[in-house]
């Protein structure tokens, strides 16, 4: 059986180990006892258990730093088919879930894999995935070109390498091995062996994170709301209290109701804030049952927290209320609102770096549980020129009058009236960047009416037609 082996690697969150990853590296060759521990809230950690819907064979990387996966395809080739569309469907999901960018690669083994996916990239200034499909057999033509830094191992083994000429793995390939053993040892050789497949290496599994579901199969199907509530309750109580022993806190809940002949269907509960606080998720559970509609009796209830996080301590106060409390106060407001009219309802704006004024206004859910990760401390003070409180959509085409020889604005007319400008700030030229398409080139003004109305208003330098984008 041929195996293959797909090796996954964030790019983002180790961009410097790209040029010379293998400084870093300075464990022996194959180590059965080596642990490794990943953080479970880390990207990596996702990543794994995102992955293990398509196979339960995942490794982790004992030597580099923790941006690397190993999944073993071997024995679900079946399952996935051809490898190609795979890799685009598995790119696409990992763009959709934040892991962007990736670099994968399929080959025979996992030494190979890490070889394509660390040193075969493909420069570019653009933030991009890149895959690698080694077809079986073809693995020791494609790795010849690879530098001698691609092999795993020791600093030393890379300067010996290029001091006897040897700079790619094809120039260490066309040298007998034994040669290579006498001078570097035989860790160097077993490295090799691996590398083109003659020798297995041991890599440390991926342990999936603990499933918090509980379960209850009703002897008698039925809809009655009172009984369904009680089993409900119970199992909130008993899933918050392992929470609790632990130490953690659910931030995401997922009930599930089983009925006869029908699919399952699903209640998810979203938080801002870890809890175990069974009558908290009760209660938000009884906003969402207002809109569920069971399609029959319900024969198993199924409660899973599939996503914890640590719980967050505080300390009160006897007198005043701290800031803390009127933070849950808000946070539990924002909960149930999303409870009712759904996470995605319940939106937040917030400001992105971009000069241009079409992109500096973002929306997102208030319940994103990254949003204080990624949140933007940009503010409207650190654009040049004021910015307009009301930003239409769509710029309106006016006509102006310019001044001669200046060329500064003298008059608008806008909703068939003339309005003088008394008064004129810019322009402030902003150009878009060009991987945005069409270029963006404009000069905006602030102009002050005789009837003191703020208009911001800006001319496309490409056709000089005068557009009304802003009011203050």
């Amino acid at each position: 059986m041929i195996r293959r082996i797909l090796c996954l690697r964030l790019l983002e969150p180790h961009p410097s180990t790209k040029a010379h990853p293998s400084k870093q590296h300075h464990s022996e060759h194959n180590s059965p006892a080596t642990t490794v521990a990943i953080n479970p809230e880390s990207p990596l950690s996702r990543l794994a258990e995102f992955c293990t819907r398509y196979t339960p064979h995942i490794y982790l990387d004992p030597l580099g730093p923790s941006d690397t996966l190993f999944l073993d395809l071997t024995r679900v080739l079946h399952i996935i088919g051809e490898e190609k569309p795979f890799i685009t469907h598995l790119i696409g999901e990992c763009y959709q879930r934040g892991f962007h960018p990736v670099a994968i690669a399929i080959t025979e083994t996992a030494t190979a894999g890490w070889a394509f996916t660390h040193f075969a990239s493909i420069e570019t200034k653009h933030r991009i995935s890149q895959a690698w499909i080694i077809p079986p057999g073809k693995m020791r033509y494609w790795l010849q070109s690879l530098p001698v830094e691609a092999i795993r191992g020791k600093e030393e083994w890379h300067i010996v390498c290029h001091e006897l000429g040897c700079h790619t793995i094809g120039d260490v390939l066309r040298i007998p091995l034994s040669e290579w053993e006498e001078r570097l040892g035989k860790d160097f050789g077993i490295r090799i062996q691996q590398l083109v497949g003659e020798c297995e290496e041991i890599l440390p599994p991926y342990h999936p994170l603990p499933k918090f579901e509980y379960s209850v199969y009703l002897e008698y199907p039925t809809t009655s709301p009172e009984i369904i509530d009680g089993h409900i309750s119970s199992l909130l109580h008993t899933l918050s209290g392992h929470l609790f022993k632990i130490g953690q806190g659910a931030l995401e809940l997922v009930i599930t109701f089983f009925c006869d002949d029908a699919k399952p269907l699903s209640i998810t509960i979203t938080l801002i804030h870890p809890t175990v606080n069974a009558e908290k998720l009760y209660g938000l559970f009884q906003l969402h049952k207002e809109q569920l509609r069971l399609s029959g009796p319900v024969t198993q209830i199924s409660v899973a927290a599939t996503c914890t996080a640590s719980l967050e301590w505080g300390q009160s106060t006897l007198f005043h209320p701290s800031v803390t409390s009127s933070s849950r106060e808000w946070a539990e407001l924002l909960e149930r609102l999303a409870a009712r009219l759904g996470k995605e309802r319940v939106s937040e704006a917030f400001l992105e770096p971009d000069y241009a004024p079409e992109y500096v206004t973002r929306w997102r859910s208030c319940l994103d549980r990254q949003r204080k990760q990624k949140s933007s401390s940009v503010s409207f003070a650190s654009f040049s020129g004021a910015r307009p409180l009301r930003l239409l959509n769509n710029p309106v085409p006016i006509e102006v009058v310019m001044g001669i020889p200046s060329g500064d604005p003298y008059r608008l007319f806008y909703r068939g009236q003339s309005k003088k400008i008394v008064r004129f700030w810019g322009p402030e030229r902003i150009e878009t960047g060009w991987w945005r398409g069409d270029t963006i080139l404009r000069d905006y003004y602030r102009v002050e009416t005789a009837t003191g109305e703020h208009f911001w208003i800006y001319r496309c330098l490409s056709t000089g037609q005068w557009f009304l984008h802003g009011i203050f």
